[in-house]
Order: structure tokens, then C-alpha cells, then sequence
């Protein structure tokens, strides 16, 4: 996989050891039965929506700019 989805698997389990209890054994036990290159998969899907969001909302921002900069002018 492209070594910027190099996975480490450390630094999960120390994010789902902030979960506790059983919440933190269920996570553990699908991480270990997950892959690299599936969890790799997964993560990229999540960054992919991630990215896609922040474009939504980067052209929902300038749409919004555009309009009020569109009411400055119509008041002068």
C-alpha cells in the first residue's frame, strides 16, 4: 500500500484503550482479526469522506462569501 496509509497499529490500540470496558475488547478483538491491507483500505475510505466533507464545506464557505459580498455591492 502507499506508504502514506502505512498503518501503525500501535498508535490505534492506544486509541481505542481510551475506550474501557467492553467497548475496548470489542475493538481490540476486530482490530486483531483486521488486516493491514484491509485496515488500510478502511482508513482510506475514511480519510476519502473526510477530504470529500472539507471540500463540501469549503465551497459552501465561499458560496456564502460570494453572496454576501454580492449584498455589499447591491447597498452601495
Amino acid at each position: 500500500m502507499d506508504s502514506q496509509l502505512k498503518i501503525d497499529r500501535d498508535y490505534i490500540e492506544a486509541e481505542i484503550s481510551q475506550f474501557g470496558g467492553e467497548e475496548e475488547d470489542r475493538l481490540m478483538k476486530l482490530l486483531e482479526k483486521t488486516s493491514d491491507d484491509e485496515l488500510s483500505l478502511k482508513m482510506w475510505r475514511v480519510d476519502q469522506a473526510f477530504m470529500d466533507r472539507i471540500s463540501e464545506l469549503g465551497s459552501d464557505m465561499v458560496s456564502e462569501l460570494l453572496d454576501k459580498l454580492g449584498e455589499k455591492d447591491e447597498q452601495r
